[in-house]
């Protein structure tokens, strides 16, 4: 979390025992960084599913051939 004095200005991510650092003032304002989520719709995370499990089968398929001496 970070802050903003609303005295000097200073921006920082820490306040010393909730002063600004730079005026020693106690008049902060705290921002608060938003979390970004994903967006990943369920027919992409179908598709990527999807996609995975062929290879694995095809890695499978491949590992079955090399091991048979084929």
């Amino acid at each position: 979390m970070s802050f903003q004095c609303l005295d000097c200005g200073f921006k920082g991510k820490r306040a010393d025992q909730g002063a600004c650092p730079a005026c020693r003032s106690f008049n902060l304002k705290r921002n608060s960084i938003p979390k970004l989520e994903p967006e990943t719709s369920k027919k992409s995370l179908g598709l990527k599913s999807l996609a995975m499990t062929a290879l694995w089968l095809y890695l499978g398929w491949l590992i079955l051939q090399k091991l048979s001496g084929e």
